[in-house]
C-alpha cells in the first residue's frame, strides 16, 4: 500500500458494527488504511443506532474522521443535511443570510454543532462559499451559498466556521474554485466554467483559509486554468489552492458523475489525486450520470 493511501474518506453500507461492509472499514480503520468514513441516508436509522456506530469507529481508530454533508436545512428541498431527521431543522444557507444576524446564525450553528458532535460527527463538508445564483441547478436551486455578495458570503462562513470549531468540529470549505455561477451539475454531469466563473467567486476563498485549513476541490473545469482538467484533478488548482494558504485539499467525491463519465478506471483516478496530497472522498453511493451505472467498490483501501 503506498504511504498515502489512508487519506481516504470512504463510504459504506451499514447501519450497526454486526453488518460485513462496516466489519470492514473497522478494519480498515485499525489497519490506518482509511482517514475516515462518510455518513449517508443508508447508515442512519436513531441517535442511539449512529451514537454506537461513531464510537466504534473512534475506537478503532482514535483519530478518524466521520464526515458528513451538512449545511443547514430547513424543508425537503431546501438545504443540505444528511441528519436531518435526528438534528431538526436548521435554516439554509440563503435563509440564514437573509433571516438572521451574525450573533442569531452564531447561537443556531453552535446549537447545530453540538448536536451534531454529541452524535460523533468529527468533521462537516460544508460551509458553502460559492456565489448564490438562481439560475445554478445545484447551488441556488437548493439555497445552499448564503448570498452573491462575496462579502456577506465570507461575513456568514466565518461565523459558520467558528461556531463548529468552538464544538471541536473540522469544516471544509467547499466548491474551489467557485460553483454557485455554474450552469450544469456536476453530480451527474460533465461541468465547464470557463465562459461563466467570474473573480468574485474567488474572494470567499481568499479571505477564509486563516478560518479553517480544509477547502474541497470541485469537479469542475475552468479552461483558463487547466484546458479540459477537473479543479479536483489539477495540479495547477491545487497549487494555487495551496499559495492561498490552505494545508488540506479535500476532492469532492470522486464517485459523482461529472468524474465517472470521464475516468475510469476510477482507482488510477484516485491514486493521481492522492499523489497530489488530496484527502479522497469516494462515496460508494451507486448513482453517477443517468446514462452511467457504478458499482461500488469497498475494497478500494486494500486496492489502493
Amino acid at each position: 500500500m503506498f504511504l498515502w493511501a489512508h487519506n481516504i474518506i470512504i463510504g459504506f453500507e451499514g447501519t450497526n458494527v454486526d453488518h460485513p461492509c462496516v466489519k470492514k472499514m473497522l478494519r480498515y480503520a485499525r489497519e490506518n488504511k482509511i482517514k475516515g468514513v462518510i455518513l449517508f441516508k443508508r447508515n442512519i436509522y436513531n441517535h442511539g443506532q449512529l451514537k454506537k456506530l461513531t464510537h466504534a469507529f473512534k475506537e478503532a481508530k482514535s483519530d478518524i474522521e466521520i464526515a458528513v454533508d451538512e449545511e443547514g436545512k430547513i424543508t425537503a428541498f431546501k438545504g443540505v443535511s444528511r441528519l436531518f431527521p435526528l438534528v431538526g431543522p436548521v435554516p439554509s444557507a440563503f435563509q440564514m443570510a437573509q433571516n438572521h444576524t451574525p450573533k442569531q446564525a452564531y447561537t443556531l450553528y453552535r446549537r447545530y454543532a453540538h448536536r451534531l458532535k454529541e452524535l460523533g460527527i468529527t468533521m462537516v463538508f460544508g460551509p458553502v462559499v460559492d456565489l448564490h445564483s438562481e439560475d445554478c441547478p445545484v447551488i441556488g436551486k437548493y439555497e445552499r451559498a448564503f448570498s452573491s455578495d462575496p462579502k456577506k458570503v465570507i461575513q456568514y462562513a466565518k461565523t459558520f466556521i467558528q461556531a463548529f470549531k468552538d464544538e471541536g468540529i473540522k469544516t471544509v470549505v467547499k466548491h474551489y474554485p467557485g460553483h454557485g455561477l455554474s450552469c450544469l451539475d456536476t453530480h451527474s454531469e460533465i461541468t465547464n466554467v470557463t465562459n461563466t466563473w467570474q473573480k468574485k467567486e474567488a474572494i470567499p476563498f481568499q479571505a477564509l483559509s486563516k478560518d479553517t485549513p480544509y477547502i474541497m476541490m470541485a469537479h469542475i473545469i475552468d479552461d483558463n486554468v487547466d484546458k479540459d482538467v477537473e479543479a479536483s484533478l489539477s495540479q495547477k488548482h491545487y497549487d494555487t489552492a495551496k499559495a492561498l494558504g490552505y494545508t488540506y485539499l479535500v476532492t469532492d467525491d470522486l464517485h459523482m458523475g461529472a468524474v465517472q463519465i470521464r475516468h475510469q478506471p476510477i482507482i488510477e483516478t484516485m491514486r493521481r489525486a492522492l499523489k497530489m496530497g488530496a484527502i479522497v472522498i469516494a462515496s460508494n453511493m451507486p448513482k453517477a450520470s443517468p446514462t452511467f451505472v457504478f458499482t461500488p467498490d469497498f475494497d478500494i483501501p486494500d486496492k489502493l
